[in-house]
């Protein structure tokens, strides 16, 4: 199912991202989100490229944490 795919960074969007997916799932709109969705015991970058690919619609939080991010 087409979702939203959040980006963020952990060290300062967190709180943010967390916010927006709330918001729009209680608009009935579906969000993948870091760490909320991420399956244990599967590699992790294949679940952020496999979520990014079924997106819809991608979101990229830019904070100071982000640009500094490689």
């Amino acid at each position: 199912m087409p979702h939203w795919f959040i980006s963020h960074s952990t060290k300062d969007g967190g709180q943010e991202a967390q916010a927006l997916a709330r918001a729009l799932e209680a608009r009935g709109e579906k969000c993948w989100i870091a760490p909320r969705d991420v399956l244990t015991g599967v590699p992790y970058p294949g679940q952020i490229t496999n979520a990014i690919k079924e997106a819809k619609t991608l979101v990229v939080l830019v904070t100071p944490g982000s640009n500094a991010s490689v």
